[in-house]
């Protein structure tokens, strides 16, 4: 992964950047099983990354994981690409 930071991506209409929130909407398939247990939870965006290949993937930290902030500071996050996330508009979190 690229270690600069792109600032915002579009997703589905939305700038989305560090500090958004999305909901993880991960593929059916073609996916880590791990996505399974991630489905449908909100995540802090903290970055936006750019691969090798000029894929763009959201580096992410889950709202509710009580080490989200620990995982942050050591640099550790979950990847998704931007068709695996929906903005979080106005919907209740």
């Amino acid at each position: 992964m690229d270690t600069d930071a792109e600032e915002t991506v579009d997703v589905a209409g939305t700038a989305v950047g560090a500090g958004s929130k999305v909901r993880l909407v991960p593929r059916e398939r073609g996916t880590d099983a791990q996505d399974v247990f991630v489905r449908g939870r909100i995540a802090t965006v903290r970055a936006v990354r750019t691969d090798v290949d000029g894929g763009r993937w959201l580096a992410v930290t889950l709202d509710d994981d009580p080490g989200a902030e620990l995982f942050a500071a050591q640099g550790r996050y979950r990847y998704f690409g931007t068709d695996e996330v929906r903005p979080v508009r106005d919907e209740a979190l």
